[in-house]
């Protein structure tokens, strides 16, 4: 079994929640990276200096093949899908590496826009749902993980 690598800071509680459950259900570890200003009290934190991409940084130089990343960084997914990782949103879409150039160049044109002023929409208030949509798509990549 690998290990489910968690970027935490600002990751929603039913994410963090629905890992811890199904890691421990599927016999995975699991990790929650996240800086000293993130309150996080949980046993299996791992607590990062702040720093510019620290979190980032740490996961990318730990995680391993077979290893799932759950950001909601689409430039730290495409890294660990680098190392043969799969990464997961917090939405529950699974990031594929047909996508991966498609999805971080509309990343670059969405921060390009920002920087010229334009105001881009952010993400709409998380539901009950989202949560479910979430556990069901880890819960998926877990058991595939398992019989491969």
């Amino acid at each position: 079994m690998g290990t489910i690598w968690v970027d935490a800071d600002g990751c929603p509680r039913g994410v963090l929640h629905a890992v811890e459950e199904l890691a421990e259900a599927y016999g995975w570890q699991y990790r929650y990276v996240a800086t000293y200003a993130h309150e996080l009290n949980h046993s299996h934190r791992i607590p990062i200096d702040q720093g510019d991409q620290s979190t980032d940084l740490y996961i990318v130089n730990h995680v391993r093949a077979g290893d799932i990343v759950v950001t909601q960084d689409i430039g730290l997914a495409a890294i660990c899908q680098a190392r043969l990782g799969i990464g997961i949103h917090v939405s529950g879409h699974v990031y594929e590496a047909s996508e991966m150039e498609w999805v971080l160049e509309l990343r670059a044109q969405s921060a390009k826009a920002r920087r010229a002023g334009y105001r881009t929409k952010g993400p709409k208030k998380r539901t009950a749902s989202d949560d479910q949509q979430f556990y069901r798509a880890l819960e998926r990549v877990l058991q595939e993980a398992n019989h491969s």
